[in-house]
């Protein structure tokens, strides 16, 4: 199910009206300074399509580098100005992450602006393993679910992955199987930063290295949060600038307060870990109860969350551990008592589990992928080999 957002009244007002080129082009630091367009890459296949845009692989001319082409098509949407916001976002958290070396996050090289066919453009690294999603398709497909340990490997790179992006100073708030990628040693990469926010913190913001045509580099990146204490209300009220209200993100994954338009805060992400997570354990969404499921359905499960947990879980076709169960309602709860990665890592579901191997990234995998070229696309679901 595609991303979807409904910005609060307060985003609609502050939506740029136009994005220059000077705001957009970006080289990374280390790349060749000249800004390239659309015709200094060579187009190889089409790995991903979605309602904001398509990805590619595609094969620079001048130094013959295979990247990730992102195009986003702005002028073709019923709301051009929510794709430009969208397409800044990504943009921006993208350079952060990338000046700031993650090893969590695809690394952009270039971001240019196509006048001819209004499009925005990211040129990333390729990462070849593929995206979650399809390789747990291949594996309900295979009729080979995925075993405990397994699921304590990926779930630990997923709380990583999260933590990470909020120490960068965003919160992601679309974090599903889609959007998690495989690179080539089997650890997951967190992508699609479109419907990402800035974190907002009275430091100012660190703009690292990197190089944009606009004004001092670069504009309005967020500085590093370092406050992890769970937000409510009460916290709101203390600091409204971290917390927001627009309904954004992929319904089925959508935490509770956010489809209410209530408060929210980075700790949506871990509802979405929650909801990835019962899944991977029960082998079926917990919101969706068929493809035919509608938005509004979906809306009405999430909203009568707790008495479809507890229905779920006690008729789940699969088994599901008590410390698994206890670790899915930690996630799955009202904001105020939902654990953040701190509580998370201590949790016992995940004993035996080694925090510093899994973030310096040096925990054996269970799966690694092993693609025959450097334009292999057989890992994902469109157009595989």
């Amino acid at each position: 199910m595609e991303p979807i957002n409904i910005p609060s009244f307060a985003n609609r007002i502050n939506v740029p009206s136009e994005l220059s080129e000077e705001d957009f082009n970006y080289h990374h630091q280390g790349c060749h300074d000249k800004i390239p367009n659309i015709t200094d890459f060579e187009i190889i296949s089409t790995i991903g399509s979605g309602s904001f845009g398509e990805v590619f692989i595609v094969k620079e001319k001048s130094t013959q580098s295979i990247y990730a082409l992102k195009k986003i098509l702005y002028n073709l949407s019923s709301d051009p100005e929510l794709i430009k916001k969208r397409a800044k976002r990504e943009r921006d958290a993208m350079i952060i992450c990338s000046n700031k070396n993650s090893k969590r996050a695809p690394k952009l090289y270039y971001a240019f602006l196509d006048q001819d066919d209004t499009s925005f453009n990211l040129v990333m690294e390729y990462i070849s393993g593929g995206d979650f999603n399809s390789y747990c398709y291949k594996r309900m497909c295979d009729n080979n679910p995925f075993q405990l340990e397994e699921i304590k490997f990926y779930m630990a790179e997923l709380v990583v992955c999260i933590e990470n992006f909020h120490n960068l100073g965003f919160l992601h708030r679309d974090v599903k199987p889609e959007n998690l990628m495989i690179d080539k040693d089997g650890h997951l990469v967190l992508c699609d930063f479109g419907s990402s926010k800035q974190i907002v913190s009275s430091s100012p913001p660190s703009i690292g290295s990197g190089s944009s045509s606009g004004p001092n580099g670069f504009s309005g990146l967020a500085a590093t949060i370092n406050n992890n204490t769970p937000p409510n209300f009460t916290s709101f009220l203390r600091n409204p600038n971290c917390s927001y209200t627009s309904y954004i993100g992929t319904p089925q994954y959508m935490a509770v307060e956010v489809v209410q338009g209530i408060v929210y805060s980075k700790l949506c992400d871990y509802w979405s870990l929650g909801a990835i997570l019962y899944e991977l354990v029960a082998g079926q969404a917990l919101f969706v109860e068929s493809p035919d499921t509608t938005e509004q359905k979906i809306r009405e499960n999430i909203g009568n969350w707790r008495g479809l947990l507890n229905t779920a879980i006690s008729k789940s076709q699969q088994p599901i551990s008590k410390v698994a169960e206890s670790l899915i309602r930690d996630l799955i709860a009202p904001e105020r008592k939902r654990i953040d990665s701190g509580a998370i890592k201590k949790h016992p579901f995940f004993e035996g589990v080694d925090w510093q191997k899994i973030s310096d990234r040096i925990e054996t995998p269970p799966y690694t992928p092993a693609p025959s070229n450097p334009t292999d696309k057989s890992s994902f679901s469109i157009g595989g080999q």
